[in-house]
């Protein structure tokens, strides 16, 4: 696996393999999260526009509460995205 170094910052180059593998690209977030056994580990941010939500929820056949629409949306970006 690829190695980085700690600037005096705090700044790490992201290695090119590590950068691919996550689909990362200049501007793009990440997250960490700290995992049972106390390693880091790392994970794109979704970036989502409002275009990409357009025609993604089907249209309603009556008035729709706050939370089903939430509910709709979180279903639709797993089927597009494969994640939560």
């Amino acid at each position: 696996m690829p190695e980085a170094t700690v600037t005096s910052k705090g700044q790490v180059t992201i290695p090119l393999l590590v950068r691919e593998r996550l689909g990362l690209h200049t501007g793009s977030r990440i997250s960490f999260e700290e995992l049972p056994d106390g390693r880091i580990a790392i994970a794109p941010l979704a970036k989502f526009t409002l275009d990409e939500f357009i025609g993604c929820l089907p249209a309603p056949a009556s008035a729709r509460s706050l939370d089903e629409i939430h509910q709709a949306a979180k279903i639709a970006v797993r089927k597009k995205y494969g994640r939560s």
